[in-house]
């Protein structure tokens, strides 16, 4: 996958689906978000990485480290549309689906202001699915 980040319309698409999620536990992700030129913009220097299934934070810190040093860029950590765009991105870990395809992230996390997004991330870390 190709980082990018969300804009700020990208960021309040985003917003508003964690928002109806609340509402709708089993509303499919908005994937198609992730390269749609109108809500996201590429990274500059642009960072590419294979996801898979973290098994603690650790591991994610080293993808996260290792992504930017193949790239020779820096992950953008104070860029509240990155976080948000890496939380859609590995939303099956951030907030996965139970039996039933229900997802509950969180109270906290449906708040998003902006950089609750990078919280949602930094669970992704330590969640895994039996």
């Amino acid at each position: 996958m190709k980082f990018r980040r969300f804009n700020s319309e990208g960021v309040g698409v985003f917003r508003e689906y964690l928002h109806r999620l609340r509402e709708d536990p089993v509303l499919p992700p908005p994937f198609h978000l992730l390269e749609d030129i109108q809500y996201t913009e590429e990274l500059d220097p642009s960072i590419v990485a294979v996801p898979y299934r973290f098994n603690n934070r650790m591991s994610f810190a080293r993808w996260l480290y290792e992504a930017s040093g193949r790239e020779q860029a820096l992950i953008p950590r104070g860029d509240p549309g990155f976080w948000a765009w890496l939380s859609l991105a590995l939303f099956d870990q951030v907030a996965p689906a139970d039996g039933q395809g229900r997802r509950r992230p969180g109270a906290e996390e449906l708040d998003v202001e902006y950089r609750i997004a990078r919280r949602f991330t930094r669970r992704a870390c330590h969640r895994t699915r039996p």
